[in-house]
């Protein structure tokens, strides 16, 4: 694709627009995303929307735009069949939902300014259903095909179409797309009211961050990570964290990679300019293959290798070419030894170091970094750790407080008993005194002036714990070994835990 003047200031002016901008990616920020799954039908729209719009992304090519005059649309064929297979959802019925999402992308506008003015167009500006071939044609106006194809050009919009056709819970459709474009970056953090208003969960239903946990975060990462190429966790950020009533006020998510494809290093901020990558998104011409050198001598094919990558990884801006780069890898395993040099081209390329030439590589570059994989494993053994215990005992905690429920049930019903079982003699004092203090309290006596089940539970509580040899803490440990199989003990505040 051209770099005209006009197309380049339409782009640099989308991409200075915060409300549509992440890592360079407007196509993957949480307005944008949030804006094409908005439907009366959400459910469904949420799945199928940005995956048709995926697809007609994947589309594009330039060539589209080849002899298409100002303000024309292009027009891109989808047989629905096809897409609704790959996208495995091959059944008839859902043929009205792909329909539906269309509509949606035909009411869902983008909008971006530059020196002219500000500019909005819907995504999908014209649509038409082909019954008799089973297609639809969707159009998409001339300037917001030069946006996406920029985009995909210069490499930010940088996640495989066939990663989202995968996912089938809405709530991973939406996030993948945007935790995807802070892959080169490893992690994300955001303040937990940021994070819902961003995405759109700052809805009654997610106002507890239990809720928010159970519906959004656990099931979106686990299909994310089970079905994509990236690898999410997240760490929460609050008060009381380990405590009974934990106050969750931020999360850091640490997004990596699956397997070895190489990340382009990315300095302390965006560079001006989109890296020259070719797009993941469209299918491209494979690329000459560049000559590897062969092994160093004190090295086999497969070390040599693995450095070699490494180093094309570091941020150089004058690098050298590759029979260079060979020759300057031979002399630094035979200065320092292999270990050293990987400690270093790891430790480079995790703290996003930027070189202007290799006369970065000194002695002291080489020694500052020796050991740097060592302590990268250990940090992430411990982190590991971390993470395992802290998943344990928000384990214990949530089966201590199902235990505490339980017994607290059978309390309530063995006391209404003793209420039941008590002389009418020891009753009628119990029942005159506390009607003396709560007679107009309807959670204590109905409108007859019957007690109510609190009245006679308060009532039974009293007198069998002045009564009788009722022991609450030993028949709390009994209760508890005998039907969830775990023994208790208390600290000396009175607070159970499990003994092990």
């Amino acid at each position: 694709m051209s770099d005209k003047p006009d197309t380049r200031k339409d782009i640099e002016a989308l991409q200075q627009n915060p409300e549509y901008i992440i890592m360079n990616n407007p196509l993957a920020s949480p307005k944008f995303v949030r804006a094409i799954s908005k439907s009366e039908q959400k459910t469904i729209t949420e799945i199928y929307t940005p995956k048709v719009f995926y697809e007609i992304v994947s589309r594009l090519k330039p060539e589209h735009l080849v002899g298409v005059a100002n303000n024309q649309n292009i027009t891109i064929e989808i047989v629905i069949k096809d897409f609704l297979k790959d996208i495995g959802a091959a059944k008839s019925k859902n043929y009205q939902h792909l329909i539906t999402s269309v509509e949606t992308l035909q009411t869902t506008i983008l909008k971006w300014k530059d020196e002219k003015g500000e500019h909005r167009s819907p995504i999908v500006a014209f649509s038409t259903h082909d019954h008799k071939s089973s297609t639809i044609q969707v159009q998409v106006h001339e300037k917001l095909v030069k946006i996406i194809l920029d985009v995909k050009e210069k490499g930010n919009y940088s996640f495989l179409k066939q990663n989202v056709h995968k996912l089938q819970n809405a709530q991973a459709i939406k996030l993948y797309p945007f935790f995807k474009s802070w892959l080169n970056y490893g992690r994300y953090e955001s303040d937990l009211v940021r994070f819902k208003e961003r995405f759109g969960y700052n809805t009654s239903g997610y106002q507890r961050f239990a809720a928010f946990e159970k519906y959004v975060l656990m099931p979106a990462l686990e299909e994310i990570n089970e079905k994509t190429d990236i690898r999410l966790s997240y760490q929460k950020v609050g008060e009381n964290l380990q405590g009974q009533k934990p106050r969750v006020t931020g999360l850091i998510f640490f997004i990596k990679p699956k397997d070895k494809t190489k990340i382009l290093p990315v300095p302390e901020g965006p560079p001006e300019t989109g890296p020259e990558l070719t797009t993941e998104y469209e299918p491209q011409p494979e690329p000459a293959a560049e000559p590897v050198p062969a092994a160093s001598p004190e090295l086999t094919v497969a070390e040599f290798a693995e450095l070699y990558e490494l180093f094309k990884e570091i941020w150089i801006e004058d690098r050298p070419d590759a029979l260079t780069s060979k020759l300057l890898i031979d002399g630094y395993v035979t200065e320092h030894g292999r270990d050293t040099v990987l400690d270093a081209f790891t430790g480079l390329i995790d703290t996003k170091a930027k070189a202007k030439s290799v006369a970065f590589f000194t002695p002291e570059t080489f020694a500052r970094y020796k050991g740097f994989r060592l302590k990268k494993e250990g940090k992430r053994q411990s982190e590991r750790a971390r993470l395992q215990q802290k998943q344990q005992e928000q384990a214990e905690q949530e089966r201590m407080q199902l235990i505490i429920t339980d017994f607290e049930r059978r309390e309530h019903t063995y006391f209404l008993q003793a209420f039941d079982k008590m002389t009418e003699d020891a009753r009628t004092p119990l029942l005159d005194q506390l009607l003396t203090t709560q007679a107009n309290n309807p959670v204590y006596f109905e409108s007859g002036g019957q007690p109510t089940d609190l009245a006679k539970s308060e009532i039974g509580s009293y007198w069998v714990n002045n009564h009788t040899a009722y022991d609450r803490r030993l028949t709390f440990q009994k209760i508890a070994e005998r039907e969830f199989g775990v023994q208790i003990g208390f600290n000396e505040n009175g607070i159970p835990y499990f003994i092990k």
